[in-house]
């Protein structure tokens, strides 16, 4: 694979190679037909890996089909700069560290979201820091204090209850952060495991529909946006029956930091989803579930106790 890639690339080593890339129908005519079909029944995937001549190997892209991200697509939703009145927000917080938020390395990214009162996670805005662009552009390297100052930022204008990062990016931003009061961003030791499960999750609610996306500043001749472009290339790994590495391509230029921000902030979200007491939260509540939560708590104040104090005196009949 390696090999293919330098071939199909343009440097001096590739000048000398030749690369053919084709299927087994195009160069094994002696195979039937309806071998092909017989084995693109029972699995698609594998079959364009045995027979379509692509390289994967146990690789597969993570998300099968870009029609399933079609159907989370809201051309109604447009990325937020600021929160809506006492709506609660999430944030997941992809952290590339000190080390690697270098020129050229991954940068620090960061998702917003929150649950409207269909149910529904709504992504509210992707962002990222990176050393060498933007506001930091006469910068090789990012500090923590860059970070915590650019996620503080971000809660100034989103009223945030909760958001995680990866603990692996270490005490010195959960310190940055504690400094400027943001107690409510934890810590999380993800494990393969874990992170295998939240993006599970990530899938599962795309495949139930129970997420909806924006796709806007789409360039020229592109479908989709740069962190929407970012989820369809994403890789997965399976390196057990339950745990599956997600990752972005080992190629230069492609990284994974935006996804791995909206997979937290969504794995926050879908924990709050089964909650009453926060879908009942906020301007956009369902009034619907309001009232049958102040119905439970009318019955729960008229019941006897020990105490006089707490109990309601029984209307008094005329």
């Amino acid at each position: 694979y390696k090999l293919f890639q330098i071939g199909m690339g343009s440097s001096e080593a590739a000048k000398n190679m030749l690369c053919v890339q084709a299927p087994t129908w195009e160069v094994n005519p002696t195979v039937p037909a309806s071998e092909f079909e017989k084995h693109y029944q029972k699995d698609a995937t594998v079959f364009f890996t045995e027979y379509g001549g692509v390289f994967t190997d146990r690789t597969r892209g993570w998300l099968e089909d870009s029609k399933d991200l079609d159907a989370c697509i809201d051309d109604s939703l447009k990325p937020q700069s600021r929160g809506a009145f006492r709506q609660s927000y999430f944030m997941g917080i992809a952290d590339g560290g000190a080390t690697t938020t270098a020129v050229g390395g991954d940068g620090t990214a960061i998702a917003i979201g929150h649950v409207n009162h269909e149910g529904k996670i709504v992504l509210d805005l992707v962002d990222q820091i990176k050393a060498g662009e933007g506001a930091h552009e006469s910068k090789d390297r990012l500090d923590f204090d860059d970070v915590a100052d650019w996620i503080e930022g971000y809660t100034k204008k989103f009223l945030i209850q909760e958001g995680i990062f990866d603990q692996w990016a270490g005490i010195p931003l959960e310190q940055a952060l504690e400094k400027r009061g943001l107690k409510q961003m934890k810590s999380v030791h993800l494990t393969k495991t874990l992170n295998s499960q939240m993006y599970q999750n990530f899938k599962d609610m795309i495949w139930d529909k129970r997420i909806a996306f924006y796709n806007t500043s789409v360039g020229d001749g592109e479908e989709y946006c740069d962190y929407l472009k970012e989820l369809l290339e994403l890789q997965a790994d399976r390196q057990s029956k339950h745990v599956v590495i997600v990752q972005a391509p080992q190629l230069a230029g492609k990284h994974d930091d935006r996804s791995d921000a909206i997979t937290r902030m969504i794995w926050l979200a879908t924990q709050k989803l089964g909650k009453q007491a926060y879908v009942a939260k906020g301007g956009n509540a369902d009034p619907r579930i309001q009232s049958a939560l102040r119905r439970k708590a009318s019955l729960r104040a008229r019941r006897s106790g020990s105490h006089s104090s707490r109990m309601v005196p029984k209307k008094r009949r005329r």
